[in-house]
């Protein structure tokens, strides 16, 4: 089959980057967010790299959890988005996260039907305490729906908040913060959950210091290299492809669609097939570079679907070569304004 290009994870990079985290958050647990194909990495490829060196994996539904399942039943795996797919969780012995009375009513309305599978379920009462997403807004519900599943021998494995600027807005974080102590205050008499927190900023937060009441951290973009610049982390992704086709082109001609680029000079041109329809923004036409060797080379003229150019002029290269697409996504994400998730999930696309 022929291949446009192909994503390569340095597992050293992972390593890295886990090795710092632990660093900071000590014995505290490590949940790696795998969502939307681990942000990019590919959610098989980052199992087999590194699911010795963490303890739970953070998937967004059920679909993505089976899969992880399927290479391995003894993995720990945590539902963090809405599941109501709570037969296959108390099959395969997925955690999920319980985000409000009328979710928690749901699930009572299965296991009165399944009732030989109350045992199995392992809840997360996922919290409210600002970010107003998914989550239980009240400490006093939380504690009446925490007591319900006490009572209906509902395993709560859990309690799972999320904070929504933890690497940006410190007074911000302090009333979350605060907010999930008054969650963590309602837990009844001699239970133990895993309190559980999200946002990759939370290792921002303790970096300077601040006493939060958590012992497990559901950590993604941190984990792949990216979001704490105090922390020194590696980029764990690339885009390998090469060129198809070199030629020339005369100086007064123009490269691509649209007359995206003049050429002001004679020229030598490469071709690399990859473009927006393998996450390639368009928005990126004549603004990024890649590398031939240890040439950082530019590209020329309008992305097309699946091609772009290159400008090749007074470098050795020939058709067949290696070519490094892509191996930051804060440099491309500046260009296009836009956050390093979004450049790293739509990699995802790569052919």
């Amino acid at each position: 089959m022929d291949r446009c290009g192909k994503i390569v994870v340095s597992k050293g990079a992972l390593l890295n980057n886990v090795w710092e985290v632990r660093r900071v958050l000590g014995n505290k647990k490590i949940c790696i967010m795998v969502k939307a194909n681990a942000y990019g990495h590919g959610i098989e490829r980052i199992y087999n790299l590194i699911h010795n060196y963490v303890d739970f994996f953070g998937v967004s539904n059920v679909n993505e959890a089976e899969q992880l399942y399927n290479l391995n039943k003894n993995l720990k795996i945590l539902i963090v988005g809405k599941t109501k797919n709570f037969k296959s969780c108390a099959e395969h012995g997925f955690s999920f996260v319980v985000e409000g009375r009328k979710h928690f009513e749901n699930l009572l309305k299965f296991l009165e039907a399944n009732s030989n599978l109350s045992s199995c379920i392992k809840i997360h009462l996922k919290v409210n305490c600002g970010m107003n997403r998914l989550g239980i807004s009240s400490p006093k519900e939380f504690k009446k729906i925490y007591l319900k599943a006490l009572e209906l021998g509902i395993f709560v494995e859990g309690v799972a908040a999320h904070f929504s600027t933890a690497d940006s807005d410190s007074k911000t974080f302090d009333q979350q913060n605060k907010r999930l102590n008054e969650f963590i205050s309602q837990i009844p008499k001699r239970q133990n959950p895993i309190i559980s927190v999200g946002g990759s900023g939370i290792v921002f937060q303790k970096l300077l210091g601040k006493q939060i009441n958590f012992n497990m951290a559901r950590l993604g973009l941190v984990l792949y290299g990216y979001g704490s610049e105090q922390l020194n982390l590696k980029p764990a992704l690339s885009v390998v492809s090469h060129l198809i086709k070199v030629y020339r082109v005369s100086k007064g001609e123009y490269v691509g669609y649209g007359k995206g680029f003049l050429a002001e000079r004679d020229m030598k041109i490469g071709i690399v097939p990859l473009g927006y329809g393998d996450g390639i923004s368009r928005g990126l036409s004549n603004k990024f570079y890649v590398w031939i060797g240890k040439k950082r080379v530019k590209s020329v003229g309008y992305i097309c679907m699946d091609m772009f150019f290159v400008d090749l002029t007074g470098i050795d290269a020939r058709e067949g070569d290696e070519v490094v697409v892509f191996k930051d996504a804060k440099k491309w994400a500046q260009i296009l304004s836009t956050i390093e998730y979004e450049i790293l999930t739509n990699l995802a696309l790569i052919r």
